[in-house]
C-alpha cells in the first residue's frame, strides 16, 4: 500500500488495478512477474479497498501526504533468551514495520497480515489472529518506544477479511 495511491484504492477495484497496472509500469515490482502482482492485487482487492476506506486509512494517508508515515521501517529488538532468563540473556531480534504512521499525540502502528484462518467466525478470527502476531506487534512497539517514539495505537489489520484488530 506504501506506492499506490490510497484515495484512488478507497474508490473500486477497477481502481485499484489501474493502479497497480501504473506501478507494474513504472518498475517498483520488477522483481516481480506483473500476472503474479496483478493476481495478488485482485485476490486482496477487497481488503486493500476496506482498509483505504476505513477511518485508519485515510488517517495514515493524510500521514503519508504530510511526510509523516514511513513503510517497511527495519527495527531491531532484544527478548528474552528463554522462558526466565536472567536480565543479561537476551537475544537481539531483527523486524521489519509494515507500517507506522505519525500524529501530533503519538505514533500508530499498522501490521498487514494475509493469514487464511477458514471459515470461522469474527470473534474468533481475532482471537486467533491476536494469539499469532500480537507478540510480534508488541515487540516493534516496545522497539519504538525504546528509541523515543510514543506508541498510541497498534493493529493488526487482515487483508484478506477485511478486518482490523486494535491491538
Amino acid at each position: 500500500m506504501q506506492w499506490g495511491d490510497m484515495e484512488c484504492y478507497a474508490s473500486d477495484k477497477d481502481a485499484l488495478i489501474s493502479n497497480v497496472k501504473e506501478l507494474i509500469d513504472d518498475g517498483i515490482f520488477s522483481q516481480y512477474k506483473p500476472e503474479d502482482v496483478l493476481k495478488v492485487a485482485d485476490r486482496f482487492a477487497d481488503g486493500i479497498i476496506s482498509f483505504a476506506a476505513s477511518d485508519l486509512g485515510k488517517r495514515m494517508n493524510q500521514a503519508d501526504i504530510k511526510g509523516d508515515a514511513e513503510y517497511e521501517k527495519p527495527i531491531v529488538f532484544a527478548v528474552p533468551a528463554y522462558e526466565g532468563a536472567e536480565k543479561q540473556d537476551f537475544v537481539l531480534v531483527q523486524g521489519i514495520i509494515d507500517a507506522i504512521f505519525y500524529e501530533d499525540d503519538g505514533a500508530v502502528i499498522v501490521d498487514y497480515k494475509t493469514d487464511n484462518f477458514g471459515d470461522i467466525k469474527e470473534d474468533e478470527l481475532i482471537t486467533q489472529a491476536k494469539s499469532r502476531h500480537k507478540f510480534q506487534v508488541e515487540c516493534y512497539s516496545a522497539s519504538c518506544e525504546a528509541s523515543g517514539i510514543h506508541v498510541k495505537e497498534r493493529y493488526l489489520y487482515l487483508v484478506r477479511y477485511g478486518l482490523m484488530v486494535p491491538l
